[in-house]
């Protein structure tokens, strides 16, 4: 989405608009190129929060919103999505005053349970279902 959202306001390559993104959540963007992203994601935060509520609104009409909210993310967009969740509205999902907990499960996460041979292909969706997989084969044998 974030990506989609930059090649469409910046007018870009998908190619482009990652590369971009990349360079902004490092610091490394320049001052325009970094107010230009800041606004589109901005904007792209407050309708991702519409389409996460919704999902969450679908979801306690049959179950209970457990107190913590765990994601996935890759590592350089882990802070949006953290700070996107955190913004979004639980009150109307829960009976409780208490605070949600927001935990993400990235790479310096999971890497406690996987080993990878090469550390520049860290991909965290990939190391969930690779450990999904050794459960469930671990399952199998017994």
């Amino acid at each position: 989405m974030l990506i989609r959202q930059l090649v469409a306001g910046m007018k870009t390559a998908p190619a482009a608009a990652q590369t971009e993104l990349k360079m902004y959540m490092e610091r490394k963007s320049t001052r325009d190129h970094a107010q230009q992203i800041e606004s589109i994601l901005t904007e792209s935060s407050k309708e991702w929060r519409v389409f996460f509520e919704d999902a969450l609104s679908q979801f306690s009409a049959e179950f209970p919103i457990p107190r913590t909210i765990f994601f996935t993310a890759d590592d350089d967009v882990t802070k949006w999505y953290d700070s996107a969740i955190r913004e979004a509205n639980f009150s109307k999902f829960s009976q409780d005053e208490g605070a949600f907990m927001i935990r993400s499960l990235g790479n310096s996460f999971l890497n406690k349970f996987i080993q990878v041979l090469e550390p520049d292909f860290q991909d965290p969706f990939l190391a969930i279902e690779t450990i999904f997989a050794n459960k469930i084969s671990g399952l199998e044998r017994r």
